[in-house]
């Protein structure tokens, strides 16, 4: 309120400077004030590089302040005795940190006051422009802010409808985390002991507006719902008919989605869209005068030609100035608020079935028209000026030169910025054939607003430019040739060939969005070392094996835990594996070289070349006491390359601690020698073409060049030849180990019933060289119980060999191929690896289902612990191959069951 509003109201005929002690703002009152819950949002995932690094470390970036720039003097704006009431509201939503004044780099502070919300609620702001002087501003994704203006190039046609959904993120700024510096950076102005620091991003802080939209944009973004040119910014414009258009404001968030009318869709495409960017904000931690006037009559330019008074009236004075208004401005001023109302923009508006051109001189002025289809109409009302665009009006003088041609007769450093027509509207006036409007052009501004006229306007260079014939008293100009493909197509209403022609002059609505490229928060490679700790292979017992690659089913319940983490990681690099190979991006995984993750067959999904990728090699080699054998997968120049150990020191072993550290050796052995980092980086710059002057790695070359012999030893040369022992030839045995320990077996060690004079089918095998003689009898037996048409069959096979023959007489590969033929010739599949029933694990598995005792089998597998056995057995006696059979070969297995009773009657003689 004013002091003496009589004195105000008599003194109005002569302006004076109106001193505001508040002006909008008001002292900050803590009961007005509310927080949601405690800072959750942590952005930096969300910003680029540049935002990141301001963000995060604010005080590296500050500069000097020049001495002539004066310094606002702050302070926290509070009523009386509602300081500490403040602060506690602040440190109860740990919005408040206390740091040591020594801590604080600089002077400058900040101080605090409210703007009213509603009649309830204040937004709390910090006075930050003292620290505002010190840094740069971002504006780079500021330019993707949301603009109402945009929608006046939308077009919504008869059969759709539209769908407005919306999103208000509450407290947006006061629930981002915010780093050290940057509480450090927003330092209170307050007269206490210590500095009471905000902990939550400032609302006045410079660039808070750059980092809202940016991390909002990208928190959007990383949904997969929505992509970048469908948003409406200060420069980038809707989408075609029918495609959804969306637009950001900071904290506020609209989605327009225009729907079929004849065939709605349930849930619709808009409904879905708005869940996942619901889901992103949840897992991002997120919990939504005449200067209004001039923006409100945007919307219908010509609406401004109400305000020619009004502009007048403010030349000269100050911002802050009082005057008097006239007449003409109240009546200019009542004009406009009743015309307001219609400052809309008409999505339904259809495109017209004609182009305009005019032009204008000092004496003359003319229009042209050339007849198209609505549908390209609305095409080309898309790419109309917009403000700031390209509307620079030349100065009456340069005008007045170019009409009598001896424009550069200007100085260029003179003019203003150089008013550029698009080469769209070139090519429409060069190659479309225009008429002359036989009847005179009327602006009124009635007739304008009844008949739902919306015009698009576009700029043409007086040389392109039908309409400037008319004006020099000359006929109308001929179409130029042939239409164009592109403009052809465009004419019928297909305009990807004019989205091509418009890329290629870097005239497209999406180039012409003035943001950032979005390829700048991609990345060329990625790497990963994915945690080895299920995948070990010194884990004792083993939790995985080659029959179980992805976990031994006898695991823990805290066990299974990590091996399906470990599971789903190498699922997850898997999955970005496959997308770099779609992308023809570089990738590395790298792994210890015996890891268990190198043998799931989750990697089979990939290329078949994927195993001739690997890039081995040593620890050791890069200066490290120990050795670490390390597999590195990848597409880039370092697969299918070795650098491997020299072989001429002693390692460290991995086992126990170090004597001065006290540190596994295993930890300290997990970071990247220096060297070897080096390499992966110089080898990833190369592949992702951030170096070309650089040949990729050849260790081969490499040594060629260095003058060394690749995979030689430190003294290159042929090894001498060895001294032959001296021994007789009759001595050398002709045979191979294996062999040799086969006929050690003969047929005297199978001591068959008759032998025994028995009769119940129980044979007896005598075993010399057994596996467990180590840890238990050096010669030990096995017993085994036929059946008598088999027991007859062997028995008979024995009585016409001698006792000193060889039980069986080939080698064990002799064996595994006769029995893989017979499986082929059944029809089982190989892959199945299915091996004889006799041996240890299908063998018990069969006796158990036979009806032998647990304790027997035990005794015939000579197994220590009965509980391992009954373990093996509960997990796979309830499971056979045979049920996945193909059916001919089930067909083929049951006709040789009914079969082989007869083939075991064939006489001795007869086989």
């Amino acid at each position: 309120m004013l002091p003496n509003i009589e004195e105000l109201s008599s003194s109005l005929s002569s302006p004076f400077r109106l001193f505001r002690t508040h002006g909008l703002w008001s002292l900050v009152e803590p009961s007005r004030l509310r927080f949601v819950e405690t800072p959750s949002f942590d952005p930096t995932p969300f910003l680029d590089d540049a935002n990141r690094r301001t963000y995060l470390r604010a005080l590296d970036y500050v500069h000097e302040i020049p001495p002539e720039v004066p310094v606002p003097r702050v302070c926290v704006r509070t009523r009386p005795g509602k300081l500490n009431a403040l602060l506690e509201l602040l440190a109860s939503s740990d919005r408040l940190k206390l740091v040591p004044k020594s801590r604080l780099k600089n002077g400058l502070r900040n101080g605090m006051f409210s703007l009213a919300k509603d009649e309830a609620r204040d937004r709390m702001i910090l006075d930050a422009r003292p620290p505002n002087l010190a840094e740069r501003t971002e504006e780079r994704w500021i330019r993707s802010l949301g603009a109402l203006e945009q929608l006046q190039f939308m077009y919504l046609a008869p059969e759709y409808d539209v769908a407005i959904f919306a999103e208000d993120l509450r407290e947006f700024y006061h629930a981002f985390r915010i780093s050290d510096q940057r509480t450090q950076r927003n330092a209170l102005a307050l007269c206490l002991p210590a500095a009471d620091l905000n902990c939550t991003m400032a609302m006045g802080d410079t660039n808070a507006v750059a980092y809202g939209q940016t991390s909002h944009l990208s928190c959007i973004l990383r949904t997969g719902a929505l992509r970048l040119e469908q948003f409406v910014t200060l420069y980038g414009r809707p989408g075609r008919p029918g495609e959804l258009v969306a637009g950001l404001l900071i904290d506020d968030f609209i989605l327009l989605d225009p729907a079929l009318r004849a065939r709605p869709v349930s849930p619709s495409r808009g409904e879905l869209v708005i869940e996942k960017v619901v889901q992103g904000y949840s897992d991002a931690g997120l919990l939504a005068l005449i200067g209004g006037l001039v923006s409100a009559l945007q919307m219908r330019r010509r609406l401004l030609s109400l305000l020619e008074v009004c502009y007048q009236e403010l030349r000269g004075r100050k911002p802050a100035e009082v005057f008097a208004l006239r007449t003409e401005t109240c009546s200019e001023l009542l004009c406009a608020c009743s015309l307001l109302c219609l400052a809309d923009v008409d999505l339904r508006a259809p495109g017209a079935p004609c182009i305009v051109c005019s032009d204008a001189s000092s004496v003359k002025e003319a229009a042209v028209l050339a007849e198209v289809s609505p549908l390209f109409s609305v095409e080309v009302c898309r790419r109309g000026l917009q403000r700031g665009l390209w509307t620079r009006l030349l100065k009456p003088f340069e005008a007045l030169l170019r009409e009598r041609g001896a424009e550069e007769s200007v100085p260029l450093d003179e003019r203003d910025e150089a008013y550029e027509s698009h080469p769209l509207w070139e090519s429409l006036a060069q190659h479309l054939q225009f008429k002359s409007l036989n009847f005179e052009l009327r602006r009124s501004l009635p007739q304008h607003l009844t008949n739902r006229i919306r015009p698009a306007y576009g700029f043409l260079k007086s040389a392109y430019n039908p309409a400037d014939d008319p004006t020099r008293d000359v006929e109308i100009r001929s179409a130029w040739g042939d239409v164009p493909a592109w403009l052809a197509g465009a004419l019928r209403g297909e305009f990807a060939e004019l989205d091509n022609w418009l890329r290629e002059r870097s005239m497209h609505l999406d180039q012409l969005r003035q943001l950032p490229p979005v390829q700048e928060l991609a990345c060329y490679s990625f790497s990963a070392g994915p945690v080895c700790s299920s995948f070990s292979t010194a884990i004792a017992p083993a939790w995985r094996t080659k029959e179980f690659p992805e976990g031994v089913p006898s695991v823990t319940l805290s066990q299974a835990g990590k091996l399906r983490a470990g599971n789903m990681m190498l699922e997850f690099v898997l999955i970005l594996v496959s997308e770099a190979e779609r992308l023809s991006m570089i990738y590395i995984v790298e792994n210890p070289q015996n890891s268990w993750m190198w043998a799931q067959p989750a990697w089979k999904s990939l290329h078949k070349d994927y195993l001739t990728r690997d890039f081995l090699t040593e620890y050791c080699v890069y200066g490290t006491r120990w050795k670490k054998a390390t597999r590195f997968r990848t597409n880039g120049q370092l697969g299918n390359q070795r650098l491997r150990c020299s072989r001429d020191h002693v390692h460290q072993v991995l086992r126990g601690r170090g004597r001065t550290s006290g540190i596994n050796f295993t930890k300290l052995a997990e970071p990247y020698p220096r060297r070897l980092c080096e390499l992966l980086g110089q080898a990833l710059v190369q592949d992702a073409k951030w170096v070309e002057e650089c040949r990729p790695l050849d260790l081969i070359r490499c040594a060629k060049c260095s003058g060394a012999r690749f995979g030689e030893a430190s003294h290159p040369g042929p090894r001498p030849r060895r001294r032959r022992p001296a021994a007789a030839l009759s001595e050398v045995q002709l045979v191979e180990p294996v062999t040799a320990a086969l006929s050690v077996t003969i047929w005297s060690d199978l001591l068959t019933p008759s032998d025994l004079f028995r009769e119940d089918g129980r044979f007896f095998l005598h075993i010399r060289e057994p596996k467990t003689r180590g840890r238990g009898a050096r010669v030990q037996h096995s017993t085994i119980k036929l059946d008598p048409e088999i027991a007859a069959f062997v028995m008979s096979t024995a009585s016409l060999l001698r006792p000193s023959e060889s039980l069986y007489f080939g080698s064990p590969n002799v064996y595994r191929r006769r029995w893989d033929r017979l499986l082929t010739a059944l029809g089982v599949p190989l892959s199945l690896a299915i091996t004889p029933g006799s041996i240890r694990g299908g063998g018990a598995v069969a006796a158990y289902q036979s009806g032998a005792l647990i304790s027997e089998i035990q005794w015939q597998m000579r197994l220590r612990s009965q509980n391992t056995l009954a373990y093996y057995l509960q997990e796979v006696s309830a499971g056979s191959v045979l049920p996945s059979l193909p059916i001919q070969a089930r067909e083929q297995i049951s006709a040789a069951v009914a079969f082989f009773p007869f083939a075991l009657l064939t006489p001795p003689s007869a086989r």
